[in-house]
């Protein structure tokens, strides 16, 4: 099963942004690159994204994972004004990469 979240929000102009196997694509590619530069810049500094509520964090690889990926960009976003339920992306977390399951 392939893994892909949406997520509809805000940062200098509306956006929605799909991440799907670790990769992000959006409406605005402008405003897209903006954001996989702050990821970078965070990344870079090994920033510690922490969710109180699973007590889950991480420290790099932000995309990599849908959890991780749904933190991170809650965090970049302004304002977010459509997210998948955070149960639906920890699920998508236990689920293995469709790369895995073609291979």
């Amino acid at each position: 099963m392939l893994r892909e979240f949406t997520i509809e929000g805000w940062l200098y102009e509306h956006i929605t942004i799909t991440w799907k196997e670790g990769k992000l694509s959006s409406d605005c590619p402008e405003v897209l690159e903006v954001i996989k530069q702050k990821i970078q810049q965070l990344e870079n500094l090994k920033a510690f994204i922490f969710c109180p509520e699973t007590k889950l964090f991480f420290t790099e690889n932000y995309l990599q994972n849908p959890y991780s990926a749904y933190l991170v960009l809650k965090h970049i976003l302004d304002e977010v004004y459509e997210l998948p339920d955070k149960e639906e992306i920890l699920a998508l977390d236990n689920e293995p990469p469709s790369s895995l399951l073609t291979s």
